[in-house]
């Protein structure tokens, strides 16, 4: 790439993706506030199935094949054994929701999620190659702008709220059902600051991308969820131990500072509930009892396990586990752990095969960041970060998070090939 090529403003044909994408936290809060509970009554429908999310999504891939994007091109220059691969993923999950007899409409419908999310993640990966190439550090502030936005939005509905003691907190609202899932934003969030924090020149910039980082984990402290607490930091541990060019003083003081200074923020306000705030997250990692720190994951585990070797091979499709799984009693919609929710839809078969894939591309990402984390740096932060939340948590049965991954997958590996292909 030469220097005018570098230098250019962005091509306006690829202005309409950036905003889309980075609007979805917003769009997807305004669309499920709970004030419209009471008017709208699609809100909750919205909000279980996080239809903004899969339609932002959708529009993005019709988007992308209007303006010529071969959306197709990622999967023709994949190995036999890799299509094959995706391809019982497609045939399992497929299968699998149209013999779903508990709640088929489910089935359905997040069955279509998951091709809308890989539709997705090859038209990111179509885009960043027409449109991004040589502009990808242009990325990830809209983004940012975009979580921040939704950050403002939260804290403009609290104080709304006026601490009122009759509001039902646990079940929060604006873009989750449960307030844990608020982690999902403040995660992204947090990658994406601290990956532009670490890679800024200037001393400015990097202050103030580290003042980002620690308002987006501010969010995860204030609401008690512990588990994008642990995500981020194996996030930034894991980039630290294989990107050499991180090993450095500056990585960590920034990690430390804004970890710190995101748990100090949140003791600005705390909801009368005690579901939140940094005393719950210090009473659930202190408690004595292996089942209580886990919050009864370890006996689902094992539960899920079993059930799941009962029928083995194709599982028992999408969005059945909480009337096929005992250990639950109808309560949850999934074991809070990624390898045994995708064993339990999708069976050894479809879900191995989607597991290895899942592997494979994650390997790739820490090879392109290796060789180059200049803009893809955030992108390992994101997928770390989501992969790891989702070992304890739902992360991969809600759309909203596996978006972002899909999002930062695809475009790092994308932003990597064309690197090499101008180098």
């Amino acid at each position: 790439m030469n220097e005018a090529e570098a230098t250019a403003p962005p091509q306006k044909d690829a202005l309409p993706f950036l905003p889309l994408i980075a609007a979805t936290p917003v769009i997807f809060a305004i669309l499920t506030i709970p004030y419209l509970n009471s008017v709208f009554p699609l809100a909750n429908f919205l909000r279980f199935f996080s239809v903004p999310v899969t339609m932002i999504e959708l529009i993005v891939v019709l988007l992308a094949a209007l303006r010529g994007v071969d959306i197709l091109a990622p999967l023709r220059s994949e190995k036999l054994w890799v299509k094959l691969a995706l391809a019982t993923v497609c045939v399992v999950a497929i299968g699998t929701a149209i013999a779903a007899v508990n709640d088929p409409l489910s089935a359905y419908l997040r069955t279509f999620a998951w091709g809308v999310h890989l539709l997705f993640g090859l038209s990111v990966a179509g885009i960043t190659r027409k449109f991004w190439s040589g502009r990808e550090n242009e990325v990830w502030p809209w983004l940012m702008a975009g979580l921040l936005a939704y950050l403002g939005t939260l804290i403009a509905f609290v104080v709304s709220l006026g601490g009122a003691t009759d509001y039902n907190w646990m079940w929060f609202g604006l873009g989750v059902i449960n307030v844990r899932q608020l982690g999902f934003y403040s995660a992204a969030g947090f990658s994406i600051a601290i990956g532009l924090a670490i890679l800024a020149e200037e001393r400015r910039t990097r202050w103030i991308w580290t003042g980002a980082a620690a308002a987006m984990i501010a969010l995860s402290f204030w609401s008690g969820t512990r588990s994008s607490v642990l995500s981020s930091i194996a996030a930034l541990a894991l980039a630290f131990v294989v990107i050499p060019q991180l090993r450095s003083h500056k990585t960590w003081t920034l990690g430390v500072t804004s970890l710190v200074s995101g748990a100090l923020m949140s003791l600005v306000q705390k909801p009368n509930d005690p579901h939140y705030g940094l005393a719950r997250i210090f009473s659930s990692l202190t408690e004595t009892q292996g089942a209580e720190v886990a919050s009864g994951r370890i006996e689902i585990w094992f539960s899920t396990f079993a059930t799941t070797m009962k029928q083995p091979f194709f599982g028992y499709g999408e969005s059945q586990f909480k009337y096929m799984e005992p250990s639950v009693a109808g309560v949850f919609n999934h074991p809070h752990n990624m390898i045994l929710q995708f064993l339990f839809q999708w069976g050894l078969l479809g879900g191995g095969a989607f597991l290895v894939l899942t592997a494979l591309l994650f390997w790739r990402l820490i090879g392109a960041a290796r060789e180059n984390p200049n803009s893809i740096l955030p992108s390992l932060l994101i997928v770390t970060n989501m992969l790891a939340m989702a070992q304890i948590e739902g992360t991969m049965y809600h759309p909203y998070p596996v978006m972002i991954a899909v999002f930062a997958l695809a475009f790092g590996l994308a932003a990597s090939r064309q690197r090499d292909c101008h180098n």
